[in-house]
């Protein structure tokens, strides 16, 4: 008799335990659900700001979505290209570095990330060159003349040769589709006359 009772208390935790179990998988199940919901929401949301020019909107939805799900690829790819397109290379510049270092399915080729890489380090250079024209600016205006370098200007040499290295990478990697471009842009980069065409 007490066999039976202890049984049925096995019996009791047991179902119990799966009880407990099929409760957390199907809440797990709701949340992934209700999870996806405001990230489509908010990527779409975000496409149609960076449609409209409004690239700081879209980085803000772009933010949500990926703090959300921050290894979802494809939010932390179109983050980056709406920060590149906010002029904001410094934050897009981790972001593809991850990518590239994952590579996960869903985004673009190795090719294609280490081109917007170099990309994103000639905007980086550019912003840094423009920023040491400024500040020489300001030193001819007070009467102060210098043969040192600009800290901006060796910055922006270090961006523009990072630049160079990745739009190298690019050429060597397989199925590149424009690389008499990339190639025009290497050779502009290193006479430091940039087309007026971007790739």
């Amino acid at each position: 008799m007490s066999f039976v009772v202890r049984g049925n208390r096995y019996a009791f935790t047991s179902l119990a335990i799966a009880s407990v179990l099929m409760t957390l998988s199907l809440t797990a199940c709701k949340g992934d659900i209700v999870h996806t919901r405001p990230m489509a929401e908010l990527t779409q949301k975000a496409q149609a700001l960076m449609a409209s020019g409004d690239f700081e909107g879209a980085i803000a939805r772009l933010e949500s979505a990926h703090d959300l799900n921050p290894a979802e690829p494809n939010t932390t790819y179109n983050l980056a290209l709406a920060y590149q397109a906010a002029d904001k290379p410094l934050k897009a510049i981790p972001l593809v570095t991850e990518l590239l270092d994952k590579h996960p399915a869903g985004v673009p080729k190795e090719g294609e990330l280490k081109k917007l890489l170099g990309m994103l380090w000639e905007a980086q250079g550019d912003q840094l060159h423009k920023a040491a024209q400024a500040a020489e600016e300001g030193d001819k205006k007070n009467t102060k003349t210098s043969t040192e370098p600009n800290e901006q200007d060796v910055e922006a040499n270090r961006a523009y040769s990072t630049a160079i290295d990745f739009y190298s990478q690019a050429l060597q990697s397989p199925g590149v589709t424009d690389a008499e471009s990339l190639k025009a842009q290497i050779a502009a980069l290193r006479s430091n006359q940039k087309p007026q065409n971007k790739l």
